[in-house]
């Protein structure tokens, strides 16, 4: 994309900064503020606006050993299974697993319709005024995928379908302050807190613990604490080069959300994430997954993904391959 089509993406996208950040980033502390262990992540809950250039686009020799003989649960026994995540989050509280302890997080990232309730209609209203007012309807195709062309009924059907799903898994009710207690002093939680320690860092140590860190939030996978690392960890240098221009907020988290689905998260037609999406972002493609409603949205902006796809694709090879190199090199 040339320079003109860049000032103007990101001249579009400048709506995302003002009102609508300050509602949702309320809205991730509400969520995020009281939970298991809060890992330093501030996605704006499905925010894939599009600027990379206005052009965005699919240890120790004994730690690395012992990291290397973790199986990678990707498609198997793991995350990407219906029994787990049709668990309410009391349920993955209770786990002895440390992936299901730490999807609550996620869990609670993606079920903003959970917080705000039935007054979230009147917000979206609100939300879809706003952005209406900032952006013009013909200069969408040029512009950001934070803003999707939906009606608003679209939106407001996807936000109720999520009210509803996102009531079932929490039972109706928020998390007490003694069930995240009784979390943190299992084993599984104890185990859950000292990955996240030794991750806390910024930037991240190179050394054998930190690397085996990783691999076992990988292994599990911990798609919570992966979120924080793709978001503020990653080395987007190569994505960088690739589109002339820095690697914008939005674009690191359109590149976690297409990894995670990768990993594991349910990214499926109908899941929390996917239906935010379409309430939030106005991206909504019927029948279809979130990554594959991102890159859809984004294609049809004329946004060329070769280049996106080819570095979550080349990450994600890295991740199965135990080269944690990637959350390093920006550190040299």
């Amino acid at each position: 994309m040339d320079n003109n089509s860049f000032e103007q993406a990101r001249g579009i996208r400048s709506w995302s900064r003002g009102k609508r950040a300050v509602l949702f980033c309320s809205c991730v502390l509400l969520v995020v503020g009281g939970i298991l262990a809060i890992n330093n992540v501030s996605r704006t809950a499905g925010t894939v606006n599009t600027t990379l250039d206005g052009t965005n686009s699919k240890q120790a020799d004994s730690a690395q050993s012992n990291a290397n003989q973790i199986p990678l649960a990707i498609n198997g026994q793991s995350l990407n299974t219906p029994s787990f995540f049709g668990k309410s989050v009391r349920e993955l509280l209770r786990s002895p697993s440390i992936s299901q302890i730490d999807y609550v997080s996620r869990i609670q990232l993606n079920c903003f319709a959970f917080v705000l309730g039935e007054r979230g209609i009147k917000l979206i209203d609100d939300l879809i005024d706003y952005q209406l007012s900032q952006m013009k309807i013909d200069r969408l195709p040029a512009g950001s995928l934070g803003f999707g062309t939906a009606q608003r009924t679209e939106r407001i059907a996807a936000y109720q379908r999520s009210l509803k799903l996102c009531g079932e898994l929490f039972e109706g009710r928020a998390i007490s302050q003694e069930e995240r207690d009784s979390a943190r002093a299992s084993d599984a939680g104890k185990e859950h807190l000292a990955i996240i320690r030794l991750l806390k860092d910024s930037p991240l140590r190179a050394d054998p613990e930190v690397k085996l860190a990783l691999s076992k939030v990988f292994s599990e996978p911990m798609l919570f604490q992966a979120t924080g690392l793709f978001l503020s960890h990653l080395d987007y240098s190569s994505l960088e080069a690739a589109y002339g221009a820095p690697v914008s907020p939005d674009v690191r988290v359109i590149v976690s959300t297409l990894l995670l689905c990768n990993l594991g998260e349910n990214c499926g037609a109908g899941s929390a994430l996917t239906e935010q999406l379409c309430w939030q972002d106005a991206i909504c493609k019927p029948n279809a997954r979130a990554d594959d409603a991102i890159l859809a949205s984004l294609s049809q902006r004329g946004v060329d993904t070769a280049a996106l796809n080819e570095f979550v694709g080349r990450t994600y090879s890295q991740i199965v391959n135990r080269d944690t190199s990637m959350f390093f090199e920006k550190n040299k």
